[in-house]
């Protein structure tokens, strides 16, 4: 199975894992993947009509390869990516959201903490955040986000996020399409040579 598919399987599972929680008040921020343009990455996220955000609380994109800089709404930060669990406080339980896969050590997260100065209620769009990265590559993974209404963390995925490398199989086919076009200018340089010696 690919890592892609482990992933997303893991995704799945979490989702599930979220299903058997507590019923009385849903997670509602909820967050989507908006577009990939060049180096960027947007997502968007909106509050339900049952929503709570106080300072503290948002989402995090987990495993997102080489993130450079972002931007989001006013009122919003980004603390440091950490490599390691969210820096959104009051995202608990991580470990168990993410099993089994679960957060990748060597892969920065990036989170998006609300940092105004009054709450947040009601149906509303909260904006645009995005993500500037240095990678070439685009892979997937979830999104966990946290409010005050809620009882519990959700996951949200699979989403598209910054990759580091392209799958092997796809890198190791390269090297022996161009293996292969050099192997045929050599046989030409070779019979165009024997050509002009006769």
């Amino acid at each position: 199975m690919s890592r892609y598919m482990s992933r997303l399987a893991a995704s799945v599972v979490a989702v599930a894992l979220l299903g058997v929680g507590s019923a009385s008040r849903a997670n509602t921020i909820a967050v989507a993947f908006g577009n990939h343009i060049g180096s960027t990455f947007s997502y968007t996220a909106n509050l339900s009509a049952s929503g709570v955000i106080n300072p503290g609380d948002g989402f995090t994109i987990f495993d997102f390869a080489l993130p450079t800089g972002t931007s989001q709404p006013a009122g919003w930060s980004s603390p440091a990516p950490v490599l390691t669990g969210s820096p959104v406080a009051t995202v608990g339980g991580l470990g168990a959201l993410l099993s089994p896969g679960g957060d990748d050590p060597t892969l920065p997260n990036v989170s998006f903490v609300y940092s105004g100065a009054t709450p947040l209620t009601g149906a509303q769009a909260l904006g645009t955040f995005s993500i500037t990265t240095s990678a070439l590559f685009t892979g997937a993974d979830i999104v966990v986000s946290k409010d005050s209404g809620s009882d519990s963390p959700t996951a949200f995925g699979p989403v598209p996020v910054a990759a580091i490398a392209p799958l092997p199989a796809t890198a190791n086919m390269g090297l022996v399409l161009l293996g292969g076009l050099g192997g045929l200018g050599a046989l030409r340089r070779l019979k165009n040579s024997k050509t002009v010696e006769a």
